[in-house]
């Protein structure tokens, strides 16, 4: 039934996970904010802080909980960014913890966290990386294996992110423009490396006759 000791677990709930959802947002730049993530994280924790309150089968529904959760980054979900999946992860700890009454090892948790997202913030350089977008028409195919072998000679860590186009939706009583999109994230270390990087592919995108566009990632 309702006691006293459930409500303050359901206050500490949202609470936490708005702390949860403040680490995220302060490890992230706002541009690069996943919505959806910033929208359910504090509801992860409260549900599991409630449902860790249910007496008779508690621990049950937080594994059945923590299951659903799990299943729905997999394989619903549209989330590829790791930290997000860990901040999943941390709000559902946290809401264990709180729905457990361990409420010292809760904010335990939150401040090691924190200090572990500090560190690696101070003493890790950030990887800069900018996505670029080729458009081929005409041979799309034979471009797009040119276009491979040109990233391959940049020695720059890429990999492709998206491949679309409607070149496969021609029909006979529809034609459409045949082309290809090919979507690729190019990491860099330097100021210098990006400027030369743009130099290079603007270079081949003109001999080649491919549109590029550039998104630099924050």
């Amino acid at each position: 039934g309702f006691s006293l000791i459930s409500l303050v677990c359901a206050g500490l709930g949202i609470l936490a996970g708005l702390l949860v959802l403040l680490a995220y947002v302060l490890s992230k730049h706002k541009d690069k904010l996943d919505q959806n993530l910033v929208q359910v994280l504090p509801l992860i924790t409260l549900l599991m802080a409630v449902m860790m309150q249910v007496k008779s089968g508690g621990q049950y529904l937080a594994f059945f909980g923590i299951f659903g959760v799990l299943s729905v980054i997999r394989f619903r979900s549209e989330l590829t960014d790791q930290r997000g999946i860990a901040f999943i992860l941390f709000a559902v700890i946290e809401g264990i913890l709180i729905g457990m009454e361990q409420f010292f090892l809760a904010l335990l948790a939150y401040v090691c966290i924190l200090l572990v997202l500090y560190l690696i913030r101070v003493f890790i350089p950030k990887v800069r990386s900018v996505s670029v977008s080729f458009r081929f028409q005409d041979d799309y195919r034979v471009k797009k294996t040119k276009t491979e072998e040109f990233l391959a000679k940049l020695k720059l860590p890429f990999r492709v992110t998206k491949i679309s186009g409607n070149y496969w939706k021609r029909t006979k009583s529809q034609t459409l423009e045949d082309y290809l999109r090919m979507n690729v994230e190019i990491r860099y270390g330097s100021d210098t490396d990006l400027t030369d990087l743009y130099y290079q592919l603007d270079h081949f995108a003109k001999e080649h006759e491919i549109e590029i566009d550039f998104s630099e990632d924050r």
